[in-house]
């Protein structure tokens, strides 16, 4: 790689007609450490005249060269790991190259952002402690065989009813799968999301073979077979292709959709049904001819059950139960069963034409014994997704998975539930204090704390066994969570005892929040809505003035406290949650599942049905902002006015611009880890949990003091970045040290520049003198208090010419 021309190659050469002037123009040519590329300047000659154009050649002006200065380049670019307290410096040379054909040069150094801190924590970087990033996704069962298929392309068998499961099989070249069938204890076919399907016809042997079928020339989001043979495949565009010769070829079908297809189902070769979101569903029952059944409803269908050509069932992330009795009417008729839960419905299954079991986020199980006619819940004990359920026949049992590689167990009435595997914990809510200590808590009544900003937790005694969904923390030493069957708990000693406490409730709480002077207020199933004003550890009912579920409040500054559900329905309290009134949100009729106000301002958010609203009057009026996706956000905080982040179901949005326009968050892999809570730390921090033993921090930009000159030095002072000039071929301006030694507080350490200007110059060349070197080193002191995690800097180099 080349920036420019070396010093013993002819110079090129531009003919051009050039307008002499009286202006003498200084040219730049500026790189950032963190690109290399080609940056090549001709500069005009300088003379007078007013009216005659003439032409000249003229030789290259400037040359740069950072090829011995390469990015990431371990002991030129890269300090490696450094441990709190020390001092370090990279130890070959970071060689520029610069110069100029016709004119003395200036070579500048700058930081790339201009902000006047050259080294920082990037922005935006999630960190997780513990955990793993995929999960199950999709089961089936037969003759006593159930497998699991994970998002990471890997694979579990369990022989005896999920009593226990095979060791984790990667299949090699496969991408995320999305849907397994299984047809026999020896072949199963599993979907990975592009264009491949894989099938293995040894599922018994002990490390079963899996291999690709010819391709069916789309994205393939789901697989359905009836034998080793027979096989639907679904996918992009509304593309659908079957097999009768094992995957052997494919013969495309005509679906006369165009919307894409998730996955599909199928009770022969002939009766087939594929789902999408926005509640689109297609059909056949001869598997020639396919119709468009669709839903009048608009969510996302995550599954479907077909018991006969016209009986069928669609579970919907609305929370609801769809069925209907006549798919084979020309207008088949869907009835819904409104379950009034918040939460999405992922996986529905039937044993027979009577039993079945649908299951859905936060460990949601319900359960039919009348062929759909009515549901009634079942305790799953977690709250965890449950992503998909099968039925073993030869135990009569139903077995649910979903993220972390969690599963579970259920008899045959799909109502006592039992752990099949336990791997990673699930986090549903986190609570910070800004001194580094943080509550997280989730299933089973689990909870840990952080005294360290999330980097390790250690478990604590929550004295209760109900799953948790909202926290709050006060300070260092109170805090409080909240969950199912009305469970509230608190701390006052920083963890050390958490005290149970009557909630005069059995409704499930989703969230709760404190103000201060130890006021708080939790919400929940029914509209339900109690307030404290000890700190959480008595609590009165409220009336709501609303029955549907409540799922987020949020408290503002002047003490006006909102509290937001389903189908729109909100509650506000003007005067610290003494007195509530239902209040009509603009975005009627919507569900608002996430929202978050700005710690100590009245400027607060939500989102309903995909649009972002914000307030800066404590929710007075909303004013509706930009669009993102619908459905798979759990989450949002708005650390500062312009900045707001919403997270959920492996996305993490963010908006920088106050909500009128959001992106994916730059330099997180979330993967396929679902993100439950968001919260803000400080106006540069977020902390997240979820799934997996998920936690993480969201900076934006923590600054490492620059190194000053005579202000501290690399022994006892702050920390500090800085570079030193350590030789050069060049007429120096800065102050070259043969070993940039660190033990002294010597002036050839600099900080780096926040600009371009005369002060930013490190050296200089003669008149036309080519290509001369310059050789700098790097060097950090970092405080013994500084966080772990990566920090960086982008630094530009700028050659001039003519001099300034």
């Amino acid at each position: 790689m080349s920036s420019g021309p070396r010093a013993d190659a002819s110079f090129m050469r531009f003919r051009r007609p050039v307008m002499l002037t009286h202006v003498r123009r200084a040219h730049a040519c500026a790189i950032a450490l963190a690109t290399i590329a080609a940056c090549v300047v001709a500069s005009s000659a300088p003379g007078a005249s007013s009216q005659v154009v003439v032409t000249a050649d003229i030789p290259n002006a400037t040359a740069l060269d950072i090829t011995g200065c390469a990015p990431d380049s371990s002991g030129i670019t890269t300090f490696g790991s450094v441990s709190p307290g020390t001092t370090t410096k990279t130890w070959n040379d970071c060689t520029v190259q610069f110069g100029s054909s016709n004119d003395s040069a200036s070579l500048r150094i700058a930081q790339s952002d201009g902000t006047g801190t050259a080294m920082r924590k990037p922005a935006d970087v999630l960190t997780r402690t513990t955990g793993t990033s995929s999960g199950f996704v999709s089961s089936d069962s037969v003759g006593g065989t159930t497998w699991f298929a994970m998002s990471n392309a890997k694979l579990r068998r369990s022989t005896n009813g999920g009593s226990s499961w095979s060791t984790e099989w990667s299949v090699s070249g496969a991408g995320n799968f999305t849907q397994i069938t299984v047809t026999s204890t020896t072949n199963a076919w599993v979907a990975d999301g592009s264009s491949d399907v894989w099938r293995t016809i040894n599922g018994n042997a002990g490390t079963p073979t899996w291999n690709t079928t010819t391709s069916p020339g789309f994205s393939v989001r789901g697989v359905t077979a009836t034998s080793s043979a027979d096989a639907w495949v679904v996918g992009s565009g509304g593309a659908i292709a079957h097999t009768t010769t094992s995957g052997g070829s494919w013969t495309a079908a005509t679906s006369g959709v165009t919307w894409t297809i998730n996955g599909a189902r199928s009770i022969d070769a002939d009766s087939v049904v594929g789902w999408g979101t926005a509640g689109k569903i297609v059909v056949t029952s001869n598997g020639t001819t396919w119709r468009d059944i669709s839903l009048a409803a608009n969510c996302a269908i995550k599954d479907m059950a077909l018991l006969d050509d016209n009986t069928m069932f669609a579970a919907c992330d609305d929370g609801n139960i769809y069925s209907t009795t006549n798919a084979t009417n020309p207008s088949p008729t869907w009835t819904t069963y409104a379950t009034g839960l918040p939460n999405a419905l992922m996986s529905v299954k039937f044993r027979d034409a009577s039993n079945g079991v649908a299951v859905g986020e936060d460990g949601i199980a319900l359960v039919t014994a009348n062929g759909g006619s009515s549901w009634s819940p079942a305790n799953t004990g977690v709250s965890h997704r449950l992503a998909t359920i099968t039925y073993d026949a030869s135990t009569s049992r139903y077995i649910a998975g979903g993220p972390g590689r969690n599963a579970l167990r259920a008899d045959s009435s799909g109502a006592t539930w039992t752990s099949s595997i336990a791997t990673d914990q699930s986090w549903n809510t986190v609570a910070p204090t800004t001194d580094g200590r943080a509550w997280r808590a989730g299933s089973g009544g689990s909870i840990e704390r952080s005294v360290d900003g999330g980097t390790t937790w250690s478990a604590q005694t929550s004295n209760t066994t109900s799953s948790l969904f909202g926290a709050y923390a006060y300070d260092t030493n109170r805090a409080i969570a909240v969950g199912r069957n009305g469970a509230i708990v608190t701390t006052d000693d920083g963890g050390v005892n958490w005290v149970a406490r009557t909630s005069g409730t059995s409704q499930e709480l989703r969230d709760v929040v404190g103000l201060n002077d130890g006021v708080a207020v939790a919400v929940g199933w029914g509209g339900t809505v109690l307030r404290s004003v000890d700190y959480g550890h008595t609590w009165t009912t409220m009336t709501s003035g609303v029955t549907r579920v409540l799922m987020k409040v949020i408290a503002f500054d002047n003490g006006t406290v909102e509290a937001f559900g389903q189908k729109g329905d909100a509650t506000r309290s003007a005067d610290r949650g003494t007195t509530w009134s239902a209040t009509a949100l603009p975005s009627t009729n919507k569900d608002v599942r996430v929202a978050a106000a700005m710690p100590g301002t009245n400027t607060g958010t939500y989102l309903s049905n995909g649009t972002v609203y914000t307030t800066t009057n404590a929710g007075s009026s909303w004013t509706a902002r930009a669009t993102t996706e619908v459905d798979s956000f759990h989450a949002m905080a708005m650390p500062t006015a312009s900045k707001i982040v919403i997270v959920g179901a492996g996305v993490i949005r963010i908006s920088t611009d106050g909500g009128a326009t959001f992106g994916d968050m730059t330099n997180v892999n979330v993967g396929a880890h679902v993100v439950k809570d968001i919260e803000v730390v400080d106006t540069t921090s977020l902390m997240t949990v979820g799934y997996g033993n998920m936690a993480g921090i969201s900076t934006t930009s923590d600054p490492v003091n620059d190194y000053a000159i005579g202000s501290s030095d690399w022994t006892s002072g702050v920390e500090a970045f800085g570079a030193c000039l350590r030789a050069t071929t060049a007429t120096a301006t800065w102050t070259p040290n043969s070993t940039c030694d660190q033990s002294t507080n010597g002036a050839w350490w600099q900080p780096v520049p926040a600009g371009t200007g005369v002060g930013s110059e490190v050296a200089k060349t003669a008149n036309g003198d080519g290509l001369r070197a310059a050789n700098l080193r790097f060097g950090l002191r970092v405080d013994p208090t500084q966080p772990t995690g990566a920090i960086s800097a982008g630094i530009t180099f700028v050659v001039i010419a003519p001099a300034a």
